[in-house]
């Protein structure tokens, strides 16, 4: 029988292949330098594993499950030092939630670093916290966290600043995003027969406002992300019957895409071949032709949902809608009556 400080190294790299989930990567990786060997060139690609499905949790213990819709496994992270009372959302692999010191951190659930959001200097504790968008890793001293609050102007700051900037919105936004150094955000009020697309860069503003498709139904929400791929800016904006909650009946996907030369928001029927993958609160996008999983198709959007079971529970579902055929498909369910809730895209090293 071999030792297994002797496996060879092709051998440890098919090991590895089996691996999915980040703790599992930092396990393996610990045993010797040749099992770290095997594992690095897999683990700097994680963020093109389809990204994982954040369960609700079943109480304020903190601890979190995700669940992988490529190979149907769970795993577990626990993070008990926190106060799971704010928020539950999660941004570049990041969490916003708020401690014991009542102050709102940005925290790494696998390796429990914190980064203060020094909200109480704005006086914020007592709204309720949405969320905060990053515009990439908070550990690069460019990141931009855009801080939404309930009740509150949007507000923003770069890592390190102590200072907030608060934006000039008077209405209610469903998704903002850091682009090009400027920030974006959408309002889409369910409502109304228009779509609001702002923009703010110091002093320097404008908005467009974007009449309703006729044919579709009414607006539910909006979401923005930008292509890894191309570098493009998209609003992707959810069509459904039903009301504004994740039961409603979803109906089609509207995608535009913004020409930075004529400085205006055009239909398109394609995501530049990435794989969109849209929670309640949040949006995470993927280069299909990349991610580590055939499963996944490029031009498609991957959306949750929840529907009552006949014992009262809720069951979350994932559903496709493929921008080519406009046709949804649901390809998941899940019977747990804890439902889903967002997507997490894991990021990090071993």
């Amino acid at each position: 029988m071999v030792e297994w400080s002797q496996l060879p190294d092709d051998l440890l790299s098919l090991i590895a292949l089996k691996l999915h989930f980040l703790p599992d990567f930092q396990a393996f990786s610990l045993v010797c330098v040749r099992w770290r060997s095997a594992t690095t060139p897999r683990c700097q690609r994680l963020h093109l594993q389809v990204p994982l499905i954040v369960l609700r949790p079943k109480d304020y213990s903190g601890t979190f499950e995700l669940y992988s819709i490529s190979n149907h496994e769970k795993v577990q992270f626990q993070l008990p030092e926190l106060e799971i009372r704010c928020s539950r959302q999660f941004s570049q692999g990041w969490l916003a939630t708020e401690c014991h010191d009542e102050d709102i951190y940005l925290v790494n659930p696998y390796t429990r670093a914190k980064i203060p959001l020094f909200t109480q200097a704005l006086g914020v504790k007592k709204h309720y916290l949405h969320g905060a968008k990053l515009s990439c890793n908070p550990t690069q001293q460019e990141c931009v966290i855009i801080g939404v609050f309930s009740n509150m102007p949007l507000c923003f700051r770069r890592i390190g600043d102590e200072k907030w900037n608060f934006l000039p919105l008077k209405d209610e936004y469903d998704d903002a995003i850091y682009y090009n150094n400027m920030i974006y955000v959408v309002t889409c009020d369910p409502h109304a027969n228009y779509l609001i697309i702002w923009r703010y860069l110091g002093k320097e503003e404008k908005e467009w406002c974007i009449p309703h498709v006729p044919h579709l139904p009414p607006k539910n929400s909006a979401y923005l992300f930008r292509s890894s791929l191309s570098n493009h800016l998209f609003c992707v904006v959810r069509h459904c019957h039903g009301g504004c909650t994740a039961d409603c009946n979803v109906t089609a996907f509207y995608v535009m895409r913004l020409d930075e030369n004529k400085q205006e928001w055009i239909h398109v029927d394609s995501l530049d071949g990435e794989a969109l993958f849209i929670g309640y609160k949040n949006v995470v996008s993927a280069p299909a032709c990349q991610i580590l999983a055939s499963t996944i198709k490029g031009d498609c959007i991957y959306f949750l949902g929840k529907r009552m079971m006949d014992n009262g529970f809720h069951a979350g579902f994932v559903s496709t809608f493929c921008m080519k055929s406009k046709q949804i498909e649901e390809i998941f369910t899940d019977q747990d009556p804890f439902y889903a809730v967002e997507w997490f895209q894991q990021v990090g090293d071993v």
